[in-house]
């Protein structure tokens, strides 16, 4: 049988790497993929298939919904499950979706986020009108309404609510300050038994935590480091306790059980977590908070927690920092940083309009970007009230859906768990109706396929092909599993110029930045494809696709 007679499918492989050398050796290969094809709806009506290869998307996180119990990735909203409307009420989820689109809406305001051009956010119109009683202009803002996004001007401003919430008691306030602190400088562990929690200060606030752990009652002690004092204690109920609010700097969040807390247990924490990971600066006629964090959930929790508790607004930046950097002369990994700050004692010129439990604010820019590929978006169908609060901002129910991506503008075709199971299930209907040779589905070997679909075929790294550098990759399907070249013993050394992590001695594709496609030579086929960060790493490794190839054709 002449190659030319061979087809070969490759699905979800927007780069053709997988499916590469097939192509160089004559076969007649059909890349579906989106924009152009879309596999969920895609038929095989031609030939025979020879062989199938495919690489769905994995399923990473998205923008944050305000729920009764604290801030959930819209692709996480269930039904049933209550979000924060614009009534400050907390309604049922009816209903949930998600759709592919390519043309998105920037707004730049106290929050960064992205929409599409349709959808409703709530909006109020400012103008000015004369005060003969005064003699100057004054501020007159109009009635409350619904406007697309697209068709929101200069002269409107954008809303925030303050949530209604039940009254419950659990900690008293030095607990909760405690607590607070613990967020900003503390980790815990179990240990030979032992429920420990630690909390770290700078040496010249070391009074100030005695104080507040002599309020709390606790039994600790205290050991001096080198820069620092660590204060440690034992108790397996706050232990237990402070594992809700998640474990390292990037993944903790504001305790679910606050946003129910009385309004002196919410500023408890909030003074804790200020003494721990903000300062305070005077101006002269104002007082500002700042508060800084590697967590965008916590930074977009506790700028609605200030709203509940001061009703005043808040801005958050971001600051994009060196991947690595030196500290105390060691090279450490770092992460990018998101500011909080927030007027304790405002301004007499003041940008944000509270008006009884909404806070109204100016936006900065709003911008319309079409994207070379589509992206998913989301959305969320809300009992009586229709509307919810993204990322802080009250938004309407929607036939078009938010944006639930990265900050980032990038095609990264990453879903919502299941919209990236039904591709996978798509890819596996293919297969079933064409009945293939052959067929193998990759996906990366730390992601949640596994669950699905068992036990991978085979898992490997692309240096065991020759390709010089790490990713675990896994396959599923029906194919012969070409012999590895390497081990981790004997692999190729890696190659020069790419990023390797702090603590490891081997770059890994998985944290190099675009331009890096430049310095593997055997990804020059692909540059025209390589437009972001996922573009590069979605690339089959190349090694591996030639050995693939060899023993499957």
């Amino acid at each position: 049988m002449e190659n030319s007679s061979k087809i070969i499918l490759d699905l979800c492989g927007g780069s053709g790497s997988w499916a590469y050398f097939y192509k160089q050796a004559g076969y007649e290969v059909h890349t579906i993929t989106l924009p152009d094809n879309d596999v969920r709806t895609f038929h095989w009506d031609g030939e025979q298939v020879y062989g199938i290869v495919a690489a769905p998307p994995c399923f990473p996180a998205g923008t944050l919904i305000m729920t009764n119990n604290g801030m959930i990735p819209i692709e996480d909203i269930k039904v049933g499950g209550k979000v924060l409307t614009h009534t400050g009420n907390f309604r049922k989820v009816l209903k949930t979706g998600s759709k592919l689109t390519n043309e998105i809406v920037k707004i730049k305001s106290p929050v960064y986020i992205e929409t599409t051009p349709e959808h409703p956010f709530l909006t109020i119109p400012q103008s000015k009108k004369w005060d003969n009683l005064n003699h100057k202009w004054i501020r007159d803002f109009g009635e409350e309404n619904w406007k697309q996004i697209k068709d929101v001007s200069n002269n409107d401003r954008l809303c925030s609510v303050i949530g209604n919430y039940d009254s419950n008691h659990t900690f008293n306030e030095d607990i909760w300050e405690f607590i607070g602190r613990y967020v900003g400088d503390g980790w815990s562990r179990y240990h030979n038994r032992a429920y420990e929690i630690f909390i770290c200060c700078g040496k010249s606030e070391k009074d100030e935590l005695i104080d507040l752990f002599d309020r709390t009652k606790l039994h600790y002690r205290i050991t001096e480091q080198r820069t620092t004092y660590r204060f440690s204690l034992c108790n397996k109920e706050l232990y237990n306790f402070i594992q809700t609010v998640g474990k390292g700097a990037l993944n903790k969040h504001i305790p679910a059980i606050l946003w129910n807390e009385c309004i002196e247990h919410k500023k408890a924490f909030i003074k804790g977590f200020l003494e721990s990971d903000g300062h305070v600066k005077y101006n002269k006629n104002s007082v500002i908070w700042q508060f800084s964090s590697i967590s965008k959930r916590l930074l977009l929790e506790l700028r609605q927690l200030l709203f509940d508790v001061y009703g005043e607004s808040s801005q958050i930046t971001y600051c994009k920092r060196n991947k690595m950097d030196l500290i105390e002369g060691r090279k450490v990994f770092t992460h990018d940083l998101y500011i909080l700050r927030f007027l304790k004692v405002p301004t007499k010129k003041r940008y944000d309009i509270r008006i009884d439990n909404k806070v109204w604010y100016k936006h900065k820019e709003i911008k319309t970007e079409l994207l070379d590929r589509p992206v998913l978006v989301y959305n969320l169908e809300v009992d009586v009230d229709n509307s919810y609060v993204a990322n802080t901002y009250v938004v309407h129910n929607c036939e078009s859906f938010s944006n639930a991506r990265r900050d980032k503008v990038v095609y990264n075709p990453s879903m919502d768990r299941q919209t990236g199971l039904d591709i996978v299930n798509a890819c596996l209907r293919i297969i079933d109706e064409c009945k293939p040779k052959f067929w193998a589905l990759e996906n990366p070997a730390t992601g949640d396929l596994e669950k699905y679909l068992g036990k991978p075929t085979m898992t490997f790294q692309p240096y065991e092909y020759g390709d010089a550098y790490a990713k675990s990759t896994a396959l599923w399907g029906n194919f012969n599993i070409p012999p590895k070249i390497y081990n981790s013993k004997n692999r190729p050394a890696g190659l020069k110029g790419l990023y390797v992590r702090p603590g490891r001695n081997y770059p890994s594709l998985a944290f190099q930045h675009k331009s890096a496609m430049y310095k593997i030579p055997q990804f020059a086929p692909f540059y025209d494809y390589i437009k972001t960060d996922y573009d590069l790493r979605s690339i089959t490794p190349p090694k591996f696709s030639y050995y693939f190839y060899l023993n499957n054709q």
